[in-house]
């Protein structure tokens, strides 16, 4: 076999260097798309997807942050009747999630379902770990209802919730319960935010 020329010997060494380092650029940029279909959800799938209606509630405290919901990724935490320890620190949790998103921080808002009787200091111990939740109540029991048909876990009778994924679009698509939620919401979180164009603000 005839030995390549050496100028054409370098282009293909030149080539095999850059192609992957050009992919990988286009990847990062967005120019081109590709998800791996051996992608695997660390929390539970919700299928089919249950729409949540985010006009069924209400501000708690007006200093809360509590602009508007739809078109966010929306971490939902069913606050029990009596935030505990292990509640609080599941609430903190939640915030080093959304502090880890990083530059994705404005595409996701932590919303806290809190009973209508909390008290105004269970409310400022909330808001004092971050006074950006959005701490909801809802009079109708609309989204409890909802949550129900979901996870049989909402704290309608005390003890711990589930945490809910909210998409954009205000579909429930996952759920994470027991040991080590938060550690795989924000996995799964961040290959969401990598891929999906749902939202209006990435």
């Amino acid at each position: 076999m005839k030995p390549l020329p050496p100028r054409v010997t370098l282009l293909v060494i030149l080539a095999l260097f850059t192609l992957p380092l050009a992919l990988a650029w286009m990847m990062n940029s967005g120019s081109i798309h590709y998800q791996s279909g051996a992608t695997v959800n660390l929390g539970r799938l919700v299928s089919p997807m249950v729409p949540l209606d985010w006009s069924s509630v209400e501000p708690v405290a007006n200093d809360s942050a509590t602009a508007g919901l739809n078109g966010f990724w929306v971490i939902l935490y069913a606050v029990p009747p009596v935030c505990n320890e292990e509640c609080l620190e599941v609430v903190k949790e939640l915030r080093q999630v959304h502090r880890a998103s990083g530059k994705d921080q404005n595409r996701i808002k932590i919303a806290l379902l809190v009973e209508p009787s909390i008290s105004h200091s269970q409310v400022d111990e909330l808001l004092a770990i971050d006074p950006r939740f959005n701490l909801v109540e809802s009079l109708s029991r609309t989204i409890i209802r909802t949550l129900a048909q979901v996870d049989d876990t909402v704290p309608t009778q005390g003890g711990q919730s589930a945490v809910y994924l909210v998409d954009p679009l205000g579909n429930i698509m996952m759920t994470y319960n027991g040991k080590n939620s938060p550690n795989r919401l924000s996995k799964d979180l961040k290959r969401l935010l990598t891929w999906s164009t749902q939202d209006k603000h990435s």
